[in-house]
């Protein structure tokens, strides 16, 4: 019989998958009361981990590390084509064209207020989608700030 751990993440009993067989190839030997049981308890379980995520989500981390939420970064893919924003922790892609588009967007801001209207209304008028995924709800939100950071930081304004 597998121990119950406080590990979060690899358990060293084996994977997740193993688990499941195990606890069904039980469940057989497990009386209708015994059933009822293990499925209430499963259900606090969940609960507990919804819970426990929420409460990640306010205090600002990301599960199974210290950084916050709310961190922005870029990745490019190897051939430089196609980037992904990660926002709230949601990963969004994008194409080489449309990243320009964003540089350009914030690179013509004065400043970190008129860059987060204007990329919450390239992203209304062009990707509507990373809005609803990174509950950015309207240009007064904070959450573009990051991003415009990010992207002076990292890109320079191409003349054309």
């Amino acid at each position: 019989m597998a121990k119950r751990g406080t590990s979060k993440g690899k358990n060293s009993k084996g994977t997740k998958q193993q688990l499941i067989q195990e606890l069904v190839k039980m469940a057989q030997d497990v009386d209708v009361d015994g059933l009822l049981y293990l499925i209430e308890q499963a259900n606090v379980r969940l609960y507990n981990q919804r819970v426990d995520l929420i409460n990640r989500k306010v205090a600002g981390l990301k599960e199974g590390d210290g950084k916050k939420i709310d961190d922005v970064d870029i990745e490019e893919t190897k051939e430089g084509k196609n980037f992904y924003l990660i926002i709230r922790n949601e990963r969004i892609f994008f194409t080489l064209e449309e990243m320009r588009q964003i540089v350009r967007v914030c690179h013509a801001a004065s400043d970190e207020t008129d860059a987060s209207k204007r990329l919450y209304n390239w992203f209304y008028k062009n990707r509507k989608a990373p809005l609803f995924e990174c509950m950015v709800q309207s240009s007064r939100d904070t959450h573009p700030t990051p991003l415009y950071q990010k992207v002076i930081k990292t890109y320079k304004l191409k003349e054309q």
